[in-house]
């Protein structure tokens, strides 16, 4: 997280102020990803959202 905070230009300390603890990070960031693959995936049959979820690079 340092890493990646830093790359941005911010410090971990400024993140995690906005948030009550890590988990609640956690909670957030999970919440987040879900909203997205939900919207990107609204409106496939399941066949299509197999498809689509086994075709795109994790990387």
């Amino acid at each position: 997280m340092a890493e990646l905070m830093a790359a941005a230009g911010f410090t971990h300390g400024g993140l995690y102020k906005h948030f009550r603890s890590k988990a609640d990070l956690m909670a957030e960031a999970s919440a987040s990803g879900l909203s997205q693959t939900a919207a990107r995936t609204e409106g496939l049959d399941p066949t299509e959202f197999v498809e689509r979820g086994s075709s795109t690079p994790t990387r």
